[in-house]
């Protein structure tokens, strides 16, 4: 059993409900909106962490929301430094979390592979 693994975890969920926040109260960028944070692991040193960000619409440009969180890490940074009681805030690195995306596009085509029946209240 890794005891230490433990802390890098709760630490990544710490950051997870502070970054919610941060973005639910937006950072002043539109392409930002709807975005939730999907997990965030924190390395083992405490100095880096990887936050997967998927978007609630589908149509949105999941590419460019990251782009806009990558500018704005600096700034949603200083923002986690008043939130999270920490020594330091790791260096944030935003990515898409595609499984939404995936899964959309999986019901999709499940729902145009099976065939309509007449007692198919979702036909």
């Amino acid at each position: 059993m890794n005891v230490s693994g433990g802390r890098p975890k709760r630490f990544g969920e710490e950051l997870q409900r502070a970054l919610a926040d941060i973005l639910r109260r937006g950072v002043g960028d539109p392409r930002l909106a709807l975005l939730t944070v999907t997990e965030v692991d924190v390395s083992p040193d405490f100095a880096n962490a990887r936050v997967r960000v998927s978007h609630l619409d589908p149509q949105a440009d999941l590419d460019a929301a990251v782009a806009a969180l990558r500018k704005a890490a600096p700034h949603i940074r200083h923002q986690l430094t008043r939130q999270v009681h920490a020594r330091r805030i790791p260096r944030l690195q935003f990515v898409a979390d595609r499984l939404q995306e995936q899964a959309f596009a999986l019901e999709a085509k499940l729902r145009q592979a099976r065939p309509a029946s007449d007692d198919d209240p979702q036909a």
